[in-house]
Order: structure tokens, then sequence, then C-alpha cells
């Protein structure tokens, strides 16, 4: 459970809202089969308008394969509604046809930007492309489109930017806004499974058609197998002053990452680095592999980096690829960001942050009551397919870049199941390798109901939403049981004043507008589990001031919430024996984690 206000009482229970937007049929998972929905991504604007794309299992033309899929949405005040059922995207050739798609939203248009082998250059290797639509999902034209008179073909980023005919996979995209006449927006790619490259996309409207240009594609990083560079955002409708963002990409010649995880400040207007530097080094001869980065706006002075201390499985040490069943350990380090000298100066750092120790991402958020304070939202989801996807909010100093200390009564489920590593790994091209998942989602996002009377969760001020693939029955699940998609908003901000603890996922059709119900929270144990252990390591022999600890295993399939009971999450009960029995529950569950072999 999440207790923002720990002194016990009454308080008010803010449950997530979870609506399916995608069920997913039942049917044999394999190779190229696909998981239902896969690599899900969302875009929100500050007027509350939402558009999801992700990777659907299809079976164009009598044979199994994969599509694209967009879907739109729109947080008002009486709530959150679907405005555009899921929508088929055309179906493409190759096997690679809609990968790791990428959801934005600008003014009057949406864009979907995707890694595709129909791409134009008839060589098997994705490439980054993208559609656009207006803003009630049709297709528009692209009018200086690489693909001719093909209007049904996405058009080809790479060939507009002066790359070459290598593969260029899109990992992140974070909207820039007004640029001259259009619109722009900076994505994270990855160039041939070895370098990190950041890209500029331009998009102008004229006549109801698109232009889409690419004013910069820049290398950022040359030694970055198995990159996935993820660029800063900031959450919708902040206003950025500074000219520079950050993304961030692991240097590695070899996998796991064998030299570590690196940041690059970079001018927005040119693409050209401003400041890099390794910001957590790799020690293989120790087996230890820092991968895995994603970065979190904090504010115009300091940004944060989510990372994971990763041993290799003792089954692949000779092999040296990948460090599926290793332990793991999820990290927080804050960064000080300026164009001088200083850029880049280690502020503060944490471990174990994430609710799963592997696989975890972190997006910009706030926290709190009134209008909160800059937090990063750690998300992750089960490897097992079995468990709730789950956020560890943690708020963190905007000027300083001090890390707040790691409570896990700021831990919230944020969907009913999730999945990061099961039926991804099963039903992709590659069986069992490379098929991994991320949670991601977009924070600060505000509520149109706050502060009315019989408004949606008139007690929530803003939401950290998230687009994620899952079960859609557990109890009923069976082995041919494919991935639904769920859109979740967690309450992360609310009335200043007022006692909250948040609930479990609940679906969208059972919380009735108006007041939210309260229930009785008893104090917690602070500090400590119920055997007298603190739940993050800061035993003895451990370090205080870092969260020290030996690395969650998680190896074999396992994860936080594997095994007899999870983390759990969210007041089910009004009395307060059932809500202390939940905190005993997952204050537990982290001491045995805690309490598992240190690598």
């Amino acid at each position: 459970m999440a207790v923002a206000d720990e002194t016990g009482g009454p308080a008010v229970l803010l449950r997530t809202a979870q609506m399916t937007v995608k069920e997913s049929a039942a049917g044999k998972i394999g190779k190229q089969t696909g998981a239902g929905v896969m690599d899900t991504s969302v875009a929100a604007d500050a007027n509350g308008n939402i558009f999801m794309t992700w990777t659907d299992s299809v079976k164009p033309n009598g044979q199994t394969g994969v599509q694209g899929a967009i879907s739109i949405a729109q947080l008002t005040e009486s709530g959150l509604q679907v405005t555009v059922p899921p929508k088929a995207l055309p179906a493409l050739n190759g096997e690679r046809t809609h990968m790791r798609p990428l959801a934005a939203i600008g003014d009057n248009f949406l864009i979907d930007i995707f890694a595709s082998e129909d791409n134009g250059n008839n060589n098997n290797n994705p490439q980054a492309v993208a559609w656009v639509f207006d803003k009630q999902g049709n297709m528009l034209n692209i009018s200086n489109t690489t693909r001719g008179n093909n209007k049904e073909k996405p058009t080809n980023l790479i060939k507009l930017g002066g790359g070459d005919d290598q593969q260029y996979g899109p990992h992140s995209i974070c909207p820039l806004g007004k640029d001259g006449n259009g619109e722009s927006f900076l994505v994270g790619v990855q160039r041939n499974n070895q370098n990190a490259y950041v890209m500029k996309v331009k998009v102008e409207m004229q006549n109801n058609a698109a232009k889409v240009t690419v004013p910069y594609l820049t290398k950022v990083v040359n030694e970055a197998q198995h990159s996935r560079p993820q660029v800063e955002c900031e959450p919708p409708g902040v206003a950025v002053k500074r000219r520079t963002r950050v993304i961030t990409t692991v240097e590695a010649n070899n996998q796991p990452a064998d030299i570590g995880v690196r940041a690059v400040l970079f001018d927005v207007d040119t693409g050209k680095a401003v400041k890099s530097k390794l910001i957590a080094a790799s020690a293989p001869r120790q087996n230890m592999y820092a991968v895995q980065p994603s970065v979190a706006f904090v504010s115009e002075d300091v940004v944060a980096i989510q990372w994971q201390k990763s041993a290799n499985a003792r089954r692949t040490r000779v092999k040296g690829n990948g460090h599926t069943g290793g332990e793991n350990l999820s990290m927080l380090t804050t960064l000080k960001v300026s164009s001088g000298g200083d850029a880049f100066t280690k502020l503060d750092e944490a471990s174990r942050v994430a609710p799963y120790q592997r696989h975890a991402h972190a997006i910009g958020s706030l926290y709190g009551g009134g209008a909160g304070t800059p937090a990063v939202a750690v998300m992750g989801g089960s490897s097992s397919g079995t468990g709730p996807g789950r956020v560890q909010m943690i708020p963190v100093d905007p000027v300083t870049g001090k890390i707040s200390t790691l409570d896990p009564y700021k831990m919230y489920e944020v969907s009913t199941t999730s999945d990061v590593a099961n039926l991804p790994a099963r039903g992709k091209r590659n069986p069992q390798d490379q098929g991994a998942g991320f949670i991601n989602g977009i924070g600060g996002l505000k509520n149109p109901g706050f502060g009315k009377p019989n408004g949606f969760m008139p007690e929530v001020a803003s939401f950290t939403m998230s687009a994620i693939p899952g079960l859609k029955d557990l109890a009923t699940a069976t082995k041919d049981s494919r991935h639904s998609m769920f859109l979740t908003l967690v309450p992360s901000t609310w009335q200043e004043g007022i006692k909250t603890t948040p609930g479990r996922a609940t679906s969208i059709s059972d919380i009735k507008n108006g007041p939210s119900p309260t229930v009785v929270v008893p104090p917690p144990p602070v500090g400590q589990s119920p055997d007298g252990t603190d739940p993050f390591g800061n035993g003895p022999g451990n370090d205080p001031g870092n969260n020290s600890g030996g690395l969650g295993d998680d190896g074999e399939g396992g994860d936080m919430n594997a095994g007899a009971g999870g983390c759990s999450v969210g007041a089910t009960n009004t009395t307060p024996a059932g809500v202390g029995a939940l905190l005993a529950g997952m204050l537990a569950a982290l001491t045995v984690v805690r309490r598992k072999r240190e690598s």
C-alpha cells in the first residue's frame, strides 16, 4: 500500500482507474504469431487528448503475423472515454512490420513512428518510418513521402534524414512543440544494433496533408550495442526554457553492456553534443553490468537516470550474450544539467528504486498534495505475466537533485496484470531472444474533473498515465490467452491538505463521479518490516546513505511478486486489521527480496 500521510486515521481512497481499450482473442502463441497487444505507446497533451499505438497479432492473407493499430481517448471533467475505438492500420510486407511504435500528438495531427521492413529499401532491414493522422484518427497524405503514389505506405524517415540502408529502430520520443511553421519531435534511435542516434522529426500541415522532414539524424554514441536510446521528455504542459535535452544509452561492444551507461547533453536545434559522460561503468570481471537506462525530466536544472546493475546469468557467461536469468538491482542517479563545464555533475544516487528489479522504466512526474513536487515515476511489470504493473513514486528536489527516502508506501498499482518478459519473448520474431517489454507512460496529466463536486475523481489534480499489455482475466487465463491493453490513470497529485491512500487498479466503470470513498488506515510501522528489519536493505552492514544491499534475484522467470505473496498495493478493506494485513504482506515481501543471495 502507498500511504501519502502516514499518521493513520481516515483517508481518501484514490484508486487507479483502469479501462480496457483492446481485448484480444485467444490463439496459439509462438514465433511471429504475436502475444496479442505488444509494444504499447501512449501520448497525451495538456488538453486531455490521448493517442495510443501498438503492435497487434493478426492473420493477414491467411498468414500469422503482426500489424499496427491505434486508438484515441479523451480525459474530460466527467471521466475517461475512448473516442476512436481500436483501429487496424494497413497491413505491411515482411515479418517486422510495425515494431517499437512511438505515439506523439501535435496541435492538429497525430504521428506514429515505428520500425518496419516495409520501408522501400527491399533489403529486409527495419528502418524508422512514420504515418500521420488527423485528430479523429484518419490517415493523412504525406506530401513529400518517400513511397511515391502509395499513400498507405509509411514514409521512410531515415531516407529523409540522409541515413544508410542499415537497421534503424526508434525507441523514445519527445515533442518539442512549435518549430517555425510546424512542430518538431525528438526521437532516440538505435542503428544496426551498434550505434545510438538522436533524430529530429518535423511535421508541417499544408492543405490537409502533412509534410514530414528530418532536420538531423546525429550519432551520439558510436559503441552502443543493443542500446535503446532514451530521450528526456517533460510532462505535458510543462514549458522548458533550455535548448538542450539529455539522451541516455548503454555504451557497449558486447552484451551485456561491457562499458556502461552514458548520458549525452545535446542541442535540440542542431543535434550536436554539448557534453557526454559515462555515468555508470560496467565491471565485466566482477560480473556487474550497467544496462537498460531511461531518463526522467525533473526540472530545468536536474535530470534523473534510472538504470540496472545486472549480473550475467551463470548459464550464459561463456556465451556473453544478454543477462537473462541474472540478478538485477535498479538504480537512480540524479545529474545537474547545464551547458557549462559542470554539466552532468552527479548530485545523488539511490538503489532498489523499482517495483521490480529488471526491465524498469522511469518518467518525470509530480507527486503529493497541492501542486505536488517533481518526482520520478519508476514503472515495472511482472516477468511471468501473472503480477500487476506497479510504479514507485520518488520525489526529487528540483534544485539540489536530492532523492527522497525510498518509501514502500509510495508504491502504487498501475494495472491488475502486466508482462515484460513472457509473452513478448514467445510471440516475437526471435522467440526467447530479445523479446523484452517495458512499461512506460506520461506523468503530470491534469484532471479536468479536479475540484468539481460531480467530477471524475475530484480530489485528484493530476495523474500518471500508462497503456499496458496484460492478461484480461488471470483467473481464467490459459496457455493460449493473449494480451489485451489497458489505459490506466494513477493519482499522483491531489487536493492540498487531505489524507490519501491509493487503492488497487479498478475498472473505471466501478469508479463513480463525485467524492471518492474514505477508508481507515492504521499508522504503518516506520522504517521497519514486521520482523524488525528495514525493507530497503539498510540493516547491519549496509550503508543507509545510499540504500545499498544485494542484487534482487530476478532469475529464471521469477520476480518480486512470484511465489508466496507479492507487494500488496492499495486498501481493499475499510477495517484497520484488513489494511494492516496488506501492509504487513508488502513489507514481508520486500524483506524476502532483501534476504536473497547477494551478488
